[in-house]
């Protein structure tokens, strides 16, 4: 069953330095505060991106209807994210850093969206 994400979210394609179209579904590890998502680009490169703090993070790969402005292939920034200001609320996002709401989309594969204070991506092989 598609769901549709909250109605007042708009997704801004992000200038990454690396591209999620056509990847191979990630791989991730959380240690620390830090998710860790490798995975193979469609120039077959291994790509790895790491999120700090990242306070929460979910994947999806059933079906889903994208948010305005949501791309299927591309990095977005969340805003108007209704789960981040939850998450504010509760407390979670506990530093005086500013957290953002990312959102990868893995095309087929799946969706990973994540809370985060930055993100940083290196080429492994």
């Amino acid at each position: 069953m598609a769901w549709k994400v909250d109605v007042n979210e708009r997704a801004v394609v992000l200038a990454a330095p690396f591209s999620v179209a056509d990847a191979e579904r990630p791989t991730m590890t959380f240690a620390d505060g830090s998710l860790v998502v490798q995975f193979v680009d469609w120039t077959e490169r291994v790509v790895r991106v790491t999120f700090a703090k990242a306070v929460a993070f979910t994947w999806q790969e059933e079906e889903r209807l994208p948010a305005d402005g949501e791309r299927f292939d591309a990095v977005h920034r969340v805003l108007d994210s209704e789960w981040l200001q939850e998450e504010h609320l509760r407390g979670v996002a506990w530093c005086e850093c500013e957290f953002d709401h990312l959102r990868l989309c893995f095309n087929s594969s799946g969706v990973l969206d994540v809370l985060c204070t930055a993100f940083h991506s290196t080429i492994v092989a």
